[in-house]
Order: structure tokens, then sequence, then C-alpha cells
């Protein structure tokens, strides 16, 4: 599922022994390639140099041994510092007999940060590679894990599972990147927080000469036209730059204009590989198809509470982060339907944000639509809703058509994730 895939349950046994002949020999094809500074298994033109320890590979992953080596070209030596980042995931059987388990790194022989792992899952192992381990090219990488496991159809020893690894400045990490959003999530909670204690009065009266503003009557984005007002677009794109999903999958399309943005947005982060998936029963997006952007978005013409349509949206989003947006068409049944059936997909951490809530018209001022407010109300005493909070920073503009809206999927509990220790 685009969301909360188990990588446990996905990279289970019997699909790792099923493709192990093809995968061995796709091993064998990539040991033979010249080191390169990012490999990535699922991006086509990848390579890397494994040297040795790979059980086998298949275009997205390789399965490691307990000792595993490879070789990267380190990037041009600057003044900034090199950061190596691993993408790996932890089977859920390296943890059926041991409660920890200890990567160890060295590059060219210098030793790298140890990390602890105690629960299953995908996580990024970043480590500062010391200038003295760049001077000899390339750069030989050996990790080894303190226990294993071992497949019961082949025998073989089997460690993590290795996603990417790649060579890079901290600007450029994961690491540095989450830092980023989480002083941006703290400077959003304390502007919220003033927005919160301004005068009762001075809160409606700004709402209502927001409302009556004629530009609202036709935002639109490249052309096309969206229902969404420009802060609360701003705010979507700077979740979609935090949250990092490679699927937006968004709930009625209108025009299109709002899933132009959410393409344009991706694209300037820089995810290479992400995409927006949107879903109408009728279809206008004609103008909206004739602009670059729509190459980045999947429309899916249906009635998205059918079967056919959230199976389709599932498959295409399965394995990848994700953020859903559900726009309000005036249907509190159909809006709360909506919710139910494409909350799973949303990541832990990521976002549902329940779109055009607010009371139209120019003298309502921005207010919740009470049909709309009662269903959002009743999916959050749900099972299913309960796994969300309702994140008041995002309306910290004060001006949001989706009041209450912006709901944030709770991360996993404390020791529920792979996260690492270091050491």
């Amino acid at each position: 599922m685009c969301a909360n895939s188990k990588w446990a349950g996905a990279l289970g046994l019997a699909l790792l022994v099923a493709g192990l002949c093809a995968c061995a020999r796709q091993a064998a094809t990539l040991a033979e390639s010249g080191p390169i500074a990012e490999a990535s298994f699922g991006k086509p033109g990848s390579r890397m140099r494994l040297d040795s320890g790979f059980v086998f590979c298949n275009p997205s992953w390789c399965m490691t041994s307990r000792v595993f080596r490879f070789s990267m070209e380190a990037p041009p030596q600057g003044e900034e510092a090199t950061y190596l980042e691993l993408d790996i995931v932890a089977p859920a059987e390296l943890f059926e007999a041991h409660n920890a388990v200890t990567l160890t790194g060295r590059a060219n022989g210098v030793e790298l940060e140890r990390r602890t792992y105690r629960a299953p899952g995908r996580s990024v192992y970043a480590a500062h590679i010391p200038a003295p381990a760049l001077r000899n090219r390339p750069v030989t990488f050996e990790f080894e894990l303190d226990k294993s496991f071992r497949n019961w159809e082949t025998g073989k020893t089997h460690g993590l599972v290795m996603v990417s690894a790649s060579l890079k400045p901290y600007e450029a990490t994961l690491e540095h990147q989450s830092a980023q959003a989480a002083r941006a999530r703290e400077e959003y909670a304390k502007a919220a927080e003033a927005v919160r204690k301004m005068p009762p009065g001075a809160l409606r009266d700004l709402g209502q000469a927001f409302r009556r503003l004629p530009a609202w009557d036709g935002v639109r984005f490249q052309g096309i036209e969206t229902r969404h007002n420009p802060f609360d677009l701003w705010m979507t794109q700077q979740i979609i730059f935090e949250v990092r999903p490679e699927c937006v999958i968004e709930i009625g399309t209108g025009r299109g204009g709002a899933a132009l943005y959410y393409s344009r947005a991706l694209s300037a982060a820089g995810f290479e590989n992400s995409s927006v998936i949107t879903v109408d029963g009728e279809d206008r997006t004609e103008e909206a198809a004739k602009r670059p952007m729509w190459g980045r978005v999947l429309f899916i013409q249906g009635d998205p509470l059918s079967r056919t349509a959230a199976e389709r949206v599932s498959e295409l989003a399965r394995g990848r982060p994700s953020m859903v947006v559900v726009n309000y068409d005036g249907n509190a049944e159909r809006f709360l339907g909506a919710m139910r059936t494409y909350a799973p997909l949303v990541s832990e951490g990521s976002y549902l944000i329940a779109a055009l809530t607010h009371v139209g018209g120019k003298s309502a001022g921005i207010v919740p639509d009470p049909a709309a407010r009662a269903a959002l109300e009743r999916f959050l005493r749900e099972p299913a809703g309960q796994a969300f909070a309702a994140d008041p920073s995002r309306e910290m503009y004060l001006a949001t058509w989706n009041p209450g809206g912006w709901l944030r999927r709770h991360a996993a509990a404390a020791g529920a994730n792979p996260k690492g220790e270091s050491q």
C-alpha cells in the first residue's frame, strides 16, 4: 500500500526465494559495473560495484549476507563534508531470535558509526565519511551485522535488504532535510498560536474580509481553475517538501488545476519517481492535460468510492510513501466514505487533507461547513480516523478553505519503528 507498507511482509522469504535465480544473475551483472557515487536499484541505469556478500538482487533492492562489501567513486573533495546514506530494510526474520541487531561499517578501513536496530522495517543509515577514507578511489565500504538469519529453503545466510546507497554533502542528506522540516513545523506552530491569541472579533473580521475578495472566484494555476486558495496551496507544497511523498492522491479532480500544482511541487522538490494520482467521476481535464506538468499526473475516471477505483489507486501506490487530499463536494456521506477508503494509504507522519470544507458565500467568513464538519468529526472517532490528529499549525495563515482538515497521521510509537541508535 502507498503509505503504510509493511516491509517485513513484502520482503518475506517466499518472495525472496521465488526470484533467486534471476536475481543472482542481476547481482553478477551489477558486480561487473564500475563504481559510481550514487546507486538506487530501482532507477534505470543506476549501477554500483558489489564486491561481496550480496546473496541476490532484483531491480529494486539487494539482499545482503551478514558481511557485505561494495565500492563507490567519491565525489571531488572540497570543503564540504561527505556523508554516506544507505536506504536499508531490516527484515522481520532478523528479530525472530534476536532483540537487537548492530551494524558496523568501514570506509577504506576507517571505522564509521555503529547503529543498533531493535525492530524490523525501513530506515536510512547515515554516516560522516572522514577525509582520510576518501583519499583512495574508489571508496570500498565494508559492513558487518553481529547477527543474521538463515533462509530455510536455500540454506544461505541473510542480513539486510539494501535499497540504495549514495555519497553526498550533509545539506543533501535526509537527516538535514528532516531537521529543516522540524524547524519549519516549530515556526508554524508558534505562528498558529499567535493567531489563536488574537481577539475573536478581529479573527472574524479578517475572515470575512478575506472571504469577500473577488479574486477567489477565479483562482487558477497555469491557467487551469483550482478551487483551493493560494495560502492552502502554499501550505500543501510545504507539506510535500517535509514528508517527501512519492505519490499524492487527490479525490475530486475538478478541472485539474490542483493536480497540476501538486505535480509542480513534487518536481520542484526533486522527487524524481513521484506522481499525482487523481480520481473523479467526470473528466474535465482536457485543458490541464495539455500542460507539461500533466505528464506526472495519472487521471482515473470513475467513482472514487467504487471498488474498481479504490483497488486501482491502491495498486498504483503500493509500497510508496503517500499523502491524500479529499475534496469536499457538498455531499457529506461521500466525503466521509472517501476519507474511510483512502486514509489507510497515508504514510506515518504524512497527511490526509480534508479540503474545501469551508462554508461557501462571501458573507460567512472562514468557518467550517456544518455537514462537512460533522463528517470529519465522525471520521476522527472511528478506528481508521483515530490514527490521525488535526494539525492546527497548518492554519497559521488563518485564511484556509480546509478548517480543521489538516490531519496528520501519527508516527509509530516509540520502539515500534526501525530507527537505528548511534553508538
